[in-house]
């Protein structure tokens, strides 16, 4: 056996018991790990259909099929369930060092159903697992949690925590690991689905006398040696200010959200909130994931308000745009408040700076009061306001109590009132790139597995000159609509199998194709898949989380864009002028999947990948 353990960890919360499960390895070539094992897993197994908040939806927490071993950003973990904000497929991954933690012990994932009766966490120590009392340690946040956790097992143990949000199943719950250094599982709203079961934290311990086999280890040491130089030197932004190092390039492409998706250009402050800034003001360290030597990870540290005096992660660019220009915020010190806030109670900034976006403008509009607002007169600009309604949002307090469900809830509250100012698909919120820029990304948008996430796709990054030479995709014209279809499928299936491999997509950024990884992948496990074997897994998987969410009635008509993103102009900027055109770029994007006019896949389609078992989602449909 190579690279994996072969075993999961099923536990019953309901009944307080777990047991071993020696899964079949044969379905690694097909699926991978991570997403892509539970993905089978969960189609295979449960009804999908369970309320998300129920003790019926099982969350799985499986590590990807290359974690802990010496592939390059082999780190990640995925968790999977119906997601409470979406209502369909549910999906986080998260990295750091927890994912490689659990598989140095002996296991490679998780899958936990069922209820406890009152708060509990897993211990995973070794091949030593324990169901532990957690009435203490609810009502926690996940900094002082991760602190208590490792107190109570081992200096060294690895900890994956909810914060308050998810005891409050707040549907914009995170799951956090690793206390201060705060790597999330951000998005879909999963920490509620932990917080329904009553489930506080995983915390793994690796066995100092347990390794991971690898089938040709001179074959991929020699490759990654080869490989590494180039992916630091592609990402050599990041390995000195982070993710938001880009954000000022963000803002030249057009790509920026500027107060909420309305304007096309912040020249003028977006270097105030920039990762250089917050590196030449605030920087304690660099710190790297496992298994990376990029080192994107900035630890800082101010000496005012809250959180004064600790050393905690810095924003990424997701959430410098999303608490900044999209609320037309300067002050770098309040976008680290709100980053800290979030990720100490557990919540994720992408979906909570949404909803604050929203707020500003039905405000400005005169869509809702002050009053409405708990007294906060939520202005364009204004930080201190902004962090008073995140605090409540954070707390589930006052007006916070409905904010913290997304905007979804929003809608619910206000109506057709704020329709036009709430950017989303299928109910998840825009990841802070603009389709207006980047055409590819508005198809893959509309076509995601879990809603409007750029990570699912990354085709944008084609665009902006990351090339795609496996397939010929290099200078991109990124305001074309011609084989945009085509392109979109290519990239999706790509980052499918880097998530179920358990690797960072930021190596796609540092120009690593699917070839290169297809090698890797052989040698760890003593495979011989082809590029066109790799590629498959990657279309299988994507056509299975489709079939997830078909059963549960998303077909074409959810394949669309916010008004404000195909009829609003940026005006200004690089990407003025430009509208993404569904109608053009959807139909090749179907035909190249082997969905029908409907968006279902097709009979044939399901037949050829594997995926027969789901055809029963189809019909229901």
């Amino acid at each position: 056996m190579f690279g994996v353990n072969g075993k999961l960890i099923r536990v019953d919360l309901s009944a307080r018991s777990f047991s071993i499960d020696d899964y079949d390895q044969n379905l690694l070539k097909h699926y991978f790990g991570g997403s892509g094992l539970a993905g089978h897993l969960f189609t295979s197994e449960f009804d999908n259909r369970a309320d998300p908040l129920s003790p019926d939806n099982p969350l799985f927490i499986i590590t990807g099929l290359l974690t802990a071993t010496p592939v390059l950003t082999a780190c990640k973990t995925s968790l999977c369930a119906r997601s409470p904000l979406t209502g369909i497929w549910g999906e986080a991954t998260v990295g750091g060092f927890w994912g490689a933690e659990l598989k140095r012990t002996g296991y490679d994932g998780l899958i936990i159903t069922g209820r406890a009766e009152s708060p509990v966490y897993l211990w995973v120590n070794g091949d030593h697992i324990e169901i532990r009392d957690a009435s203490t340690l609810w009502g926690t946040n996940t900094f002082e949690a991760d602190q208590l956790l490792r107190d109570a097992t081992h200096p060294q143990s690895k900890v994956m925590t909810i914060g308050q949000a998810g005891e409050r199943m707040s549907k914009l719950a995170s799951i956090m690991v690793e206390g201060t250094t705060a790597r999330a599982a951000g998005r879909t709203g999963l920490g509620a689905v932990m917080g329904s079961k009553q489930l506080k934290a995983v915390v793994v311990r690796k066995s100092d006398t347990h390794s991971l086999p690898l089938a040709r280890k001179t074959e991929l040491t020699s490759s990654l040696k080869e490989i590494i130089p180039s992916v630091v030197k592609f990402r050599e932004g990041s390995k000195l200010f982070g993710t938001n190092g880009s954000i000022a390039s963000s803002n030249d492409m057009g790509d920026l959200p500027i107060k909420n998706w309305q304007l096309g250009d912040w020249s003028e402050k977006v270097a105030n909130i920039s990762g250089q800034a917050a590196v030449e003001q605030y920087l304690a360290k660099h710190y790297a994931c496992y298994g990376c030597p990029i080192r994107c990870g900035k630890e800082l540290k101010w000496d005012t308000g809250p959180y004064a005096g600790i050393v905690t992660k810095g924003p990424e660019y997701e959430t410098a745009a999303g608490f900044g220009s999209n609320l037309l915020i300067d002050d770098l010190k309040a976008v680290l408040i709100a980053n800290t806030l979030c990720n100490d109670y557990g919540v994720d900034t992408i979906g909570a700076s949404a909803v604050i976006a929203v707020m500003m403008e039905a405000f400005d509009r005169n869509v809702i009061t002050a009053q409405e607002l708990d007294g906060i007169e939520l202005r364009w600009g204004d930080a201190d306001a902004m962090v008073k309604l995140l605090t409540k949002l954070v707390q589930g307090e006052g007006v916070g109590k409905i904010l913290a469900d997304g905007t979804p809830a929003l809608k619910q509250w206000l109506g057709d009132r704020v329709e036009d100012f709430t950017l989303s698909v299928k109910g998840l919120d825009f990841a802070y790139h603009d389709p207006r820029a980047f055409m590819s990304l508005g198809l893959s948008y509309a076509t995601s597995n879990r809603g409007a996430c750029h990570l699912e796709g990354m085709v944008h990054s084609v665009e902006w000159g990351s090339p795609l030479k496996d397939y010929g995709y290099e200078n991109v014209d990124r305001f074309s609509f011609d084989g945009k279809g085509q392109m979109t499928a290519l990239c999706q299936d790509y980052m499918a199998t880097l998530n179920a491999l358990g690797l960072c997509k930021f190596i796609f950024l540092g120009r690593v194709g699917p070839s290169i990884v297809a090698e890797w992948t052989n040698h760890v496990m003593g495979w011989e898949l082809t590029l066109e074997d790799f590629m498959a897994v990657g279309e299988r998987l994507y056509n299975l989380k489709r079939l997830f969410n078909v059963r549960l009635g998303v077909n074409s008509t959810d394949d669309t864009l916010p008004q404000r993103i195909v009829t609003v102009d940026r005006n200004e900027g690089s990407a003025a002028g430009h509208l993404p055109n569904l109608d053009t770029m959807l139909p090749e994007y179907y035909a190249a999947r082997g969905w029908d006019e409907f968006g279902i896949p097709t009979a044939e389609r399901i037949e050829r990948l594997g995926l027969s078992h789901l055809g029963e989602y189809r019909e229901e449909e």
